[in-house]
């Protein structure tokens, strides 16, 4: 009995509200934050009651405050700030600002045919890029605690 009051107690913060979902293997490619981007971008592109569509493709357009109240709120502005950019310097978005600077909204799509092509290279290698900087998977030692329950 109270192996269910447990689960109850847990399933109160289980998915009551629309999930973030993320690949691992994106992750491993791109980054955690990269990808959780990602993926929200790609929701909303999907979803043709959302954007804009200019010269064949699909666009979204939100400010940083924007993006933080309704897709992650768990994050400063600086941190989606910095993801974004770190995701346009790679090419994986591309944004533009057809208002121009004075307005803060910036418009992004996803260029998927990158994304595929960055997945495929970041797979075939074993030493993995985290912001920039390269680290050598041997290096790292892992270790395992397991734990058994004696009742």
């Amino acid at each position: 009995m109270e192996r269910k009051n447990k689960f109850r107690k847990s399933k109160r913060v289980l998915l009551d509200e629309r999930p973030l979902v993320v690949l691992p293997s994106l992750a491993k490619a791109v980054g955690v934050n990269e990808a959780i981007v990602l993926q929200q971008l790609h929701f909303h592109l999907a979803n043709f009651n959302n954007g804009r569509e200019q010269e064949g493709e699909r666009w979204i357009f939100k400010t940083y405050d924007d993006w933080q109240t309704t897709d992650f709120p768990f994050w400063s502005i600086p941190t989606i700030q910095r993801t974004f950019l770190r995701l346009e310097k790679t090419g994986l978005i591309v944004s533009c600002q057809p208002e121009g600077r004075k307005s803060r909204r910036k418009y992004y799509r996803i260029d998927y045919e990158r994304l595929e092509k960055f997945r495929a290279r970041a797979g075939r290698h074993q030493n993995d890029r985290i912001e920039g900087i390269k680290v050598d998977a041997s290096s790292y030692t892992e270790t395992t605690r397991t734990e058994t329950d004696t009742n």
